[in-house]
């Protein structure tokens, strides 16, 4: 499916096909009587964001996690230092670290402040356990992760990583996002559905994304 099938097909959803003079819309940059092309891109945009941070969270059904794992995880192998490990700008959020060399031990997520807390606490576990997170370096503007313990290792890291943002321009592309494409759809129309205040559509919405989550809805 290309951007311009995705936008066409939210208008019809939202029955917004036709512009002000009552010709139908047939390209991405047309406004329609409701909504303008720059206001749909927006919200698709959103919606890809969205069901990224989805997929990743909530992904408990198996053919859902390995219809987006080639789109919207990466994992990279890095070589690590106290200073920590520079993220990619499209990384949304990391989701795993795994030291190499020792039978793939994992590290736990904690929040930043607990992550300097447990770095001067000598105690147990506190010192025995791996733990990652991830800050913001107001100095060189660019998100790192950090491991404690510090020192030396090579590691391998999965994130999730936000596409770049579709434009006008970008019409005929093909969106990579096969096999959830429904979700993105769903998604998109939720957050013009909240924007009219259509609060029933938008309930009704709601529980179509959580089956397609694997989620009881």
């Amino acid at each position: 499916m290309t951007l311009l099938q995705l936008v066409l097909d939210l208008r019809q959803r939202l029955q917004d096909m036709r512009k002000e003079n009552g010709t139908v819309i047939t390209t991405i940059s047309e406004d329609g009587i409701r909504w303008t092309s720059s206001n749909l891109l927006g919200i698709i945009n959103d919606a890809f964001t969205e069901a990224t941070r989805l997929i990743a969270t909530y992904a408990k059904n198996p053919i859902m996690s390995q219809l987006a794992n080639d789109t919207l995880i990466a994992t990279t192998a890095e070589a690590y230092t106290d200073a920590g490990i520079n993220l990619p700008a499209s990384a949304l959020m990391v989701t795993s670290v795994v030291n190499q060399g020792e039978n793939d031990s994992f590290y736990g997520f904690i929040p930043a402040k607990k992550f300097y807390e447990y770095l001067s606490d000598s105690t147990q576990p506190r010192s025995e356990g791996k733990f990652f997170t991830v800050i913001y370096d107001t100095l060189t503007l660019t998100r790192k992760l950090m491991l404690s313990p510090m020192g030396n290792r090579n590691i391998v890291y999965t994130y999730v990583y936000v596409k770049n943002n579709y434009t006008v321009s970008d019409s005929s592309e093909v969106i990579p996002f096969y096999g959830i494409i429904d979700l993105v759809k769903d998604l998109a129309e939720r957050e013009a559905r909240e924007r009219e205040h259509n609060w029933e559509r938008s309930q009704i919405l709601d529980k179509r994304i959580a089956i397609k989550l694997g989620i009881n809805a």
